[in-house]
């Protein structure tokens, strides 16, 4: 079931919440408080709004600014012109264009923010070039780089930001499809493989790779997601500011892991996930927790693609 209607009063609750979740995590520049050991429990979809904007046709990733209260990082799939673009978490609509220097678009396929790693201070955000572009191979690439300060009060100018930092790594065997990149909040980095069962493969990058980033990162001990799907996936994914929830998205489903005070995200991942509302959407790739972690976002690729919000309740 999805509530479309701004009128309604339920929609304004969850408008209320959102903005109020969103700058209380500016503010305090923390997460929330601890989840409970159990799941808890989100709402069915909200439409927020129409991402309406022409230079938004292939959302493949989605992250929450840790800067901007309600702002969203998404960017388009390959062939696009390096852009990473600013949106409005509550109405879908573009804020600010953002030209990504000295990187290419091979076939960005997921985007994660977070601490900047390598002993720098600071957040950022990742840009997963992963994709194989459609079987031609990956180049494996993470580009890094710096959230805005300050974006501009006009969609139509470009922020530029120039790449930070580039990392490349290998799967074993070479030559794997992925389509999510995630972040922790101590910096590690976490790339996972499609796969034609949902089987994707886990590699973990610890944040000191990007302190010797001209030396390629070799997975040689990956884990092996506990999903089965219809479909090739997952397709994306996120871990909340606070680092305590973790989500992947498959093509049919977003599935949900709790994350323990000690445990690691490896072997979080082991367990078996549990499954969290999710309004299908053809083409739907992106997925991204809010702010502070109490709510998710979904959008899909193509033109005028609807962006929905899951609050928690």
């Amino acid at each position: 079931m999805v509530s479309k209607s701004p009128e309604s009063s339920q929609f304004s609750k969850w408008v209320m919440m959102v903005s109020h979740a969103s700058r209380t995590a500016s503010e305090d520049g923390l997460g929330v408080d601890a989840p409970p050991t159990e799941p808890v429990h989100y709402s069915d979809a909200h439409l927020m709004g129409i991402v309406s904007d022409t230079s938004i046709t292939g959302t493949s990733g989605l992250c929450s600014s840790r800067i901007h209260p309600n702002v969203l990082y998404v960017h388009n799939d390959r062939g696009d012109n390096s852009h990473v673009y600013a949106l409005n978490g509550m109405t879908g609509q573009l804020m600010a264009s953002i030209k990504v220097t000295g990187a290419s678009n091979y076939d960005w396929e997921d985007i994660a923010c977070g601490p900047c790693g390598g002993g720098q201070e600071g957040h950022c955000i990742y840009i997963g070039d992963i994709g194989d572009h459609s079987g031609s191979g990956a180049r494996d690439i993470i580009y890094k780089i710096r959230e805005p300060a300050v974006l501009p009060s006009s969609p139509r100018h470009d922020v530029k930001v120039r790449v930070d930092g580039e990392l490349h790594f290998t799967w074993n065997p070479p030559g794997l499809d992925a389509d999510t990149l995630m972040v922790d909040p101590q910096g590690v980095l976490y790339v996972i493989t499609k796969a034609p069962n949902g089987h994707g493969q886990v590699g973990a990058i610890p944040p000191h790779s990007w302190t010797d980033s001209d030396t390629p990162v070799h997975f040689t001990n990956t884990l092996t997601l506990p999903i089965t799907t219809s479909d090739p996936g997952p397709l994306g994914g996120d871990i909340s500011k606070d680092g305590r929830k973790i989500l992947i998205k498959t093509s049919n489903q977003i599935l949900y892991w709790y994350v323990p005070i000690g445990v690691s995200y490896l072997d979080v991942l082991s367990k078996n996930p549990v499954a969290v509302p999710y309004e299908h959407q053809i083409r739907g790739q992106a997925v991204g927790w809010d702010q502070n972690g109490q709510g998710y976002y979904t959008l899909a690729e193509g033109w005028r693609q609807g962006l929905y919000y899951y609050g928690q309740i």
